[in-house]
């Protein structure tokens, strides 16, 4: 028998409604965990829900998403830059994301899929930025809680 890990992550877009999007996702997730066996329930489920999408928390860092864009992306050419410092406030982190790493469009790299700078972006941002978005910390409680709960740390 193989063993089971420890930590599950299932992740959802939380959307513009997190407690919706939650009962449709988590809920069910959850009831179908609580339903299997005993080796099945040594295993944290913890949730992964970024407000929107996951594009969001990559634009957490904006000095990071700068460098990569090759400009300030704070700009009337990127979509909703105005709401850049509240990065959960986003109605479409994609198209944002996406935007803002065209904005420099004379250099060759703005020129990539924002889902091509995404693993970029996740080695390069701060803990710290990332913190101050509300999902991200939420998401960081609950699998330190879980890391806790089953004596990985203390």
């Amino acid at each position: 028998m193989s063993p089971l890990p420890s930590l599950t992550f299932l992740h959802f877009d939380a959307g513009a409604s997190p407690d919706r999007e939650g009962s449709r996702a988590w809920v069910p997730m959850e009831k179908a965990w609580q339903t299997n066996d005993d080796l099945l329930k040594q295993t944290r489920l913890v949730k992964l829900a970024p407000v929107r999408e996951m594009e969001s928390w990559a634009l957490a860092d904006l000095d990071k998403v700068n460098q990569l864009a090759g400009c300030d992306v704070r700009r009337p050419d990127v979509f909703e830059s105005d709401l850049l410092g509240d990065v959960e406030r986003l109605t479409k982190p994609k198209r944002t994301l996406t935007e803002a790493l065209r904005a420099d469009s004379g250099r060759r790299r703005s020129r990539r899929k924002a889902s091509e700078c995404l693993p970029l972006l996740a080695e390069r941002v701060r803990l710290d930025r990332l913190d101050r978005v509300p999902s991200f910390a939420r998401w960081r409680a609950d699998t330190v809680a879980a890391l806790r709960e089953l004596s990985f740390i203390r």
